[in-house]
């Protein structure tokens, strides 16, 4: 404690005062009878918050973006498995025409 304070009426002036952070590193004592620095407090606070929104605001950005493009990998899958699946039926038809059975396909290639 620099010596330029007297011991009680150090604390008393401390009593008075709330620690108030601007920053991480910064402290000052704050004294709430004042109001423009209830003011400057309560846009401090503001600021804050208004960060916080924004941050949010982007992330709702990226996931609707993110949404948008899981859509469009859903929708070309689907079509892939569209043509696979007629293609698939296709050759089924062909070897039903002929009359062989995937039955009998299996048992081949496991031999």
């Amino acid at each position: 404690m620099p010596s330029y304070y007297s011991g009680q009426s150090y604390f008393s002036n401390w009593k008075q005062c709330e620690k108030r952070s601007l920053k991480s590193n910064d402290v000052v004592c704050v004294d709430n009878n004042e109001p423009q620095l209830q003011i400057d407090e309560l846009t401090y606070k503001l600021s804050i918050v208004e960060n916080k929104n924004e941050k949010l605001k982007r992330k709702l950005e990226q996931e609707q973006t993110r949404l948008q493009i899981n859509v469009q990998e859903i929708k070309e899958i689907k079509e892939k498995h569209q043509k696979l699946l007629y293609q698939y039926l296709k050759i089924l038809r062909e070897l039903h025409v002929r009359g062989i059975k995937i039955e009998d396909l299996n048992t081949e290639s496991t031999i």
